[in-house]
């Protein structure tokens, strides 16, 4: 239920943001308009995410998979937004941001764990997990300025609404003389439900020019959607990216 409240107040308090370009500029006051193309560094956070994980050889459906995809090494992902946003005569900044996030997360694989007759294979390889997200972020800040830079820190809640779900892997089977029997996993997992968390933000520019920075903190927990992993799974991710900004 709170879940439920907290997205609502999200979805109103990015209607109002949407109708920013609408209202008449008053004295002092300007609608900025921006493309953010973004790389980022992406991994879970809990009680239970890993480094490292196996294979689990099952006999029935899903058959093979990994027991644990969530991992805790930060990898890299990717990311595109657009941003309106109102500065007013006191330099107090209101803004909306939308856009699309690939997050991928990786572990490596040290073993095959057969369901069959419980044996356990060495193994060397690793298995990504890569979820694609459309994104909300509605945000509130201050705009600082200097000779020739204008620097806004904001901050803001955020919504992720799940669009895509993939897990992919390579693994090498070892063996006394070497390695051998290459085994490849691709395959669609459940959806983890809508992210949400909150963002603070630094975005540095130069003419129409400029760079921003971000931290995401996850609030939601990606293991009440998750078939498999156990305990608490939280995204964490940190972004930097190009800006291309438009002023009316």
């Amino acid at each position: 239920m709170k879940t439920y409240f907290k997205i609502v107040i999200m979805w109103k308090l990015s209607f109002l943001l949407l109708l920013l370009p609408f209202i008449p500029n008053a004295y002092g006051q300007y609608t900025e308009y921006s493309i953010h193309i973004n790389s980022a560094l992406f991994a879970f956070s809990g009680n239970s995410n890993a480094s490292s994980s196996f294979v689990d050889d099952y006999p029935s459906p899903p058959g093979n998979y990994i027991s644990n995809p969530y991992g805790n090494n930060f990898t890299p992902s990717y990311g595109i937004d657009a941003q309106i946003q109102r500065v007013n005569r006191v330099k107090m900044v209101i803004g909306f941001q939308f856009g699309y996030e690939l997050l991928r997360s990786h572990v490596k694989i040290d073993a095959v764990i057969s369901d069959y007759d419980n044996s356990i294979s060495p193994a060397i390889g690793g298995a990504t997990l890569k979820m694609g997200f459309f994104n909300l972020y509605p945000y509130i800040g201050h705009r600082l300025t200097t000779h020739s830079l204008k620097i806004d820190l904001s901050i803001g809640p955020y919504l992720g609404f799940n669009v895509s779900n993939k897990e992919k892997s390579t693994i090498k089977l070892k063996t006394a003389t070497g390695s051998c029997c290459t085994l490849s996993l691709d395959h669609k997992i459940r959806n983890p439900g809508t992210d949400f968390g909150l963002r603070p933000t630094m975005t540095i520019y130069y003419g129409h020019w400029g760079i921003s920075t971000s931290f995401s903190y996850g609030f939601h927990n990606h293991r009440k959607s998750s078939e498999r992993a156990y305990g608490k799974h939280f995204s964490r991710f940190i972004t930097l990216g190009l800006v291309h900004k438009a002023t009316l």
